[in-house]
């Protein structure tokens, strides 16, 4: 257990910094994909009636943009080839992953 005399009393503050990130040419694809298909749901929203509009509905289009918004590869489903193929990833498979998404993207950036 750390004691109170361990610890630096001389660590700067907390700076946070939000940087806002592009989607990807797919992630724009399949978060254009989800908004049309669910364009129901979201039209109920706006109008006076909203009891037509049930609550797991719309916390299921949440989740899956906020899913795309991570990686697309997280809404899309693998195929059977794929998953036989996860442990053995080439340099090829990692390089995709970066480019699929927005997010890793400006990771390998920065860590570059």
């Amino acid at each position: 257990r750390r004691m109170k005399k361990d610890i630096s009393l001389k660590i700067p503050s907390k700076t946070e910094l939000i940087i806002r990130v592009d989607l990807s040419k797919k992630q724009k694809e399949l978060y254009k994909g989800i908004l049309s298909r669910n364009y129901n749901v979201l039209q109920a929203l706006d109008k006076k009636n909203k009891s037509k509009v049930s609550c797991r509905s719309l916390i299921n289009v949440l989740t899956n943009l906020r899913l795309v918004a991570d990686h697309p590869l997280l809404v899309e489903s693998f195929t059977e080839e794929q998953l036989k193929n996860q442990g053995e990833m080439t340099m090829k498979d990692l390089e995709n992953l970066v480019i699929e998404s927005g997010k890793l993207q400006l990771l390998d950036r920065m860590l570059v």
